[in-house]
C-alpha cells in the first residue's frame, strides 16, 4: 500500500530467471511515473530485487521453488500461472482500488491509459476490451500479460485462480 500512488499500482511477479526482465520493468515503470510492487517468488528472487530497491514481497508457491521453471510451456508453469491472479488480490485486498498486472517481459514507455471498467484487459495484442462481470471466458483471456482490474472486480480473479488451480490439479504432470 505504500507503493501505490492515488489508490493504483503496477504489479508483477518474478522467480529468478525472470528477475532481470522484472528489473527492467521497475525502471521503465520509474521513467513512466507508475509506482511498480514485484511478487517474488523466491528469496533469491527477492533478493535480488531488494538489492536493486525495487518495492517487493515474497509470494508463496505450493509446489517448491519455481526458479528453474521460466518458459511458458516448462514443467511447473501452471504454478506461476495460479499465482498471476492471485497476486492481484493480494494487493486489491490491500486497499489498493486500481491495480495494473504487467507481465515482466513489458516496457512502459508512457502514461498508462484511463478506464471506469472494473475491467479491462490487453486482448491478442491488439486493443483493450471491457469484460462484464461473471463473463465466463475471463479465465482464458487472464493470461494476457496486460490487464486492469478494480475491487469490484476481484471475483472474477479468485475465479481465475480457481479455475487455473483445477487445470492445473488435472494435469500434475505440469507441476513437476
Amino acid at each position: 500500500q505504500d507503493t501505490a500512488i492515488d489508490d493504483m499500482l503496477v504489479v508483477t511477479m518474478a522467480n529468478l530467471p525472470h528477475a532481470d526482465l522484472a528489473l527492467n520493468l521497475a525502471f521503465s515503470a520509474a521513467r513512466a511515473g507508475a509506482p511498480l510492487f514485484a511478487f517474488a517468488l523466491s528469496d533469491s528472487t527477492y533478493d535480488k530485487l531488494r538489492t536493486h530497491n525495487v518495492a517487493c514481497g515474497k509470494l508463496p508457491t505450493l509446489f517448491g521453488s519455481v526458479d528453474g521453471r521460466k518458459d511458458v510451456q516448462s514443467a511447473g508453469f501452471s504454478e506461476i500461472a495460479v499465482l498471476k491472479p492471485v497476486a492481484v488480490v493480494v494487493a486489491l485486498r490491500a486497499s489498493i482500488q486500481v491495480v495494473w498486472w504487467l507481465d515482466t517481459d513489458v516496457v512502459l514507455l508512457r502514461d498508462l491509459p484511463l478506464s471506469d471498467a472494473a475491467f479491462a484487459i490487453q486482448a491478442g495484442g491488439l486493443h483493450a476490451r471491457d469484460y462484464a462481470i461473471n463473463e465466463d471466458q475471463f479465465h482464458a483471456e487472464q493470461c494476457t500479460g496486460v490487464f486492469r482490474v478494480t475491487r469490484e472486480a476481484e471475483m472474477l480473479l479468485v475465479q481465475s485462480a480457481l479455475e487455473l488451480a483445477t487445470i492445473r490439479d488435472k494435469h500434475p504432470e505440469r507441476t513437476r
